[in-house]
């Protein structure tokens, strides 16, 4: 009886001990990087321009489009917990209007891609846009 007790208590001891690993991955925070790629404003017939986005912890965005002159760009940005579309908000320096976008993260969350930025004001200055993470 002994025996059967010993076995049974080291085979619970040995099942509990095991515990399953978490495989669900961190969550994804891109704040204090900088992203680098293009835009395109087919409005204006420009394209691969030189965009770039800096994501601030505290939800603010700053960055620039490069078209023979720098605009700068200021803003904010939100991504919702366990989601791949991240959301901007943010004015162009000299372009009337603020835009409103969005992009897909792909590639491991290190790039946004398929981004569309509309301007209520001023749509012939709508773009799209691809960045990396660098």
């Amino acid at each position: 009886m002994k025996k059967i007790l010993l076995l049974a208590l080291s085979a619970f001891l040995f099942f509990t001990s095991c515990k399953k690993s978490d495989t669900t991955p961190p969550p994804f925070d891109p704040a204090g990087s900088t992203w680098t790629g293009t835009a395109n404003v087919p409005g204006l017939s420009l394209s691969n321009k030189a965009f770039v986005l800096t994501f601030n912890a505290d939800g603010t965005l700053t960055g620039s489009f490069t078209n023979g002159s720098s605009f700068a760009l200021t803003g904010t940005w939100n991504l919702r917990p366990n989601n791949v579309t991240m959301h901007i908000f943010f004015t162009l320096a000299s372009v009337s209007g603020s835009y409103v976008g969005q992009g897909t993260l792909t590639t491991n969350n290190t790039k946004l891609e398929s981004g569309v930025a509309t301007n209520a004001t001023t749509p012939s200055a709508n773009l799209n846009f691809t960045v990396t993470k660098g």
